[in-house]
């Protein structure tokens, strides 16, 4: 007759070692149904007014869009933010998730095994409140995801521009939908990336008691594969910095310019090779589990950074451009002055010669009624708002702001008029000391 093993300490049985000195003793927290039911009750509350003023905003939303005959367009974009806050959501629970289990079984089972104690790591309290902090914190970074619908929306359905940049000779379509969605994964997963490593390094400083600021070797090895991700992303973050020179507002033209060809294209090729082997020696350093590596890439990677994308642009930029700029942005200058010509519609103009006649007839007036008839004959910024300040103020409390006469063009008459508009407001400060009453101002 076989005897049953001796229970283990948490079924009811001692520790290997015997009772421990410090066993901790929980206490038994009982609620009754009715307090179940008032909690319910309460948290149902909490949420209703949580979500009372979002689905009011959505409903007025909805009726608005629906009078003005674009209800399609109003499902389309809450369709688009309902995905997007839940694909962006579950890839964070997703990550979050895994990240935070790994860190406290990590920690959490070679700890207590080493004692004789086992328990389940899932239903540990302290993964529990990690795991409800990692969802709530999946809920923000879907929203954050689904406050760039029309990001996203517009990169599915993008149509080709059938232009071409001079540069990268990329279609235009590229800049105007395919880039600002590649920017928006980069930054979502760059803040993922960076919480999880905060959130990481927290577990297993809490799990150690503070006691020590050396991390075990598992920590490092996690940190080392969370740090090679971030590295990763800079190379990508390089990358798009490439294509975002087009769209720079910091050199004598928009766009690329001459520093930017010599200094900032080869040193952003050159961050992104850095960044890749940064990458690499992070995941090899995984499997050696030392932490100075670590701190070495985060210094090489700042003193790069600073040395390649701003003193070195800067140099070219001072003495190499600025002494010749105009010869030297020539090209650049070219391109900008022709790519605005096709942003306008204006590349089709051709020039042709035209001598001015200084004499005015009456036939000429008579034979060009349309031009003289649309010829303005009030000033909108000068004339006319002290015209009308005199003769249509009426009252000493009716003021004309100046510089606020519009041009606008109204059909009159089975005419096709130019008019200019102005709004004629109260001012309270124009008000008599007599009539300055509460009446007299609100009602």
């Amino acid at each position: 007759m076989s005897r049953r093993p001796p229970r283990g300490f948490f079924e009811g049985g001692e520790s290997p070692f015997g009772r421990l000195p410090t066993e901790p003793s929980f206490p038994t927290i009982r609620v009754s149904r009715r307090g179940v039911i008032w909690i319910i009750v309460v948290a149902a509350l909490l949420l209703l007014l949580f979500l009372l003023k979002p689905f009011a905003t959505l409903y007025t939303d909805y009726l608005w869009f629906r009078a003005l005959g674009f209800g399609g367009v109003f499902g389309t974009r809450f369709a688009a933010q309902i995905w997007s806050f839940f694909i962006f959501a579950i890839l964070f629970w997703v990550i979050g998730g895994a990240n935070v289990v790994l860190a406290l079984n990590a920690n959490t089972g070679r700890r207590l095994s080493s004692i004789g104690i086992r328990q389940r790591p899932l239903t540990a309290p302290s993964t529990i409140l990690a795991l409800l902090v990692v969802f709530l914190l999946g809920l923000l970074f879907g929203q954050i995801g689904a406050g760039q619908w029309q990001t996203i929306l517009t990169f599915f359905n993008q149509k080709p521009f059938n232009v071409q940049d001079p540069i990268w000779h990329r279609d235009i379509s590229f800049y105007v939908f395919t880039l600002p969605f590649y920017r928006l994964l980069w930054g979502w997963l760059l803040g993922v990336i960076i919480l999880m490593m905060l959130m990481v390094a927290g577990i297993y400083f809490s799990r150690s008691g503070f006691q020590s600021l050396q991390l075990p070797p598992r920590a490092i090895r996690h940190l080392s594969v969370l740090s090679a991700v971030f590295a990763a992303l800079w190379a990508v973050h390089y990358q798009l910095d490439l294509y975002e020179l087009l769209l720079s507002k910091r050199g004598f033209v928009y766009g690329v310019g001459a520093a930017d060809v010599a200094a900032r294209i080869p040193a952003y090729w050159i961050m992104t090779v850095l960044m890749v082997l940064i990458a690499a020696g992070l995941l090899v350093n995984a499997a050696g589990a030392r932490l100075a590596p670590l701190a070495a890439a985060l210094v090489v990677w700042l003193g790069a950074a600073f040395l390649l994308t701003v003193v070195f642009p800067g140099f070219v930029q001072q003495f190499q451009v600025k002494p010749s700029e105009l010869s030297k942005e020539n090209t650049y200058i070219k391109n900008e002055i022709d790519f605005t010509r096709q942003a306008y519609g204006l590349s089709g103009i051709a020039d042709r010669p035209f001598t001015p006649q200084d004499t005015l007839t009456a036939d000429k007036v008579a034979n060009n009624p349309q031009t003289v008839q649309n010829a303005r004959l009030w000033d909108p910024q000068l004339a006319l708002p002290s015209t009308l300040e005199n003769l249509q103020s009426l009252r000493t409390y009716y003021q004309f702001y100046p510089n606020e006469v519009a041009v606008d063009r109204y059909q009159l008459g089975g005419q096709y008029l130019q008019l200019l508009l102005a709004a004629r407001e109260l001012n309270p400060e124009r008000v008599t000391q007599v009539a300055n009453s509460w009446v007299a101002l609100k009602l």
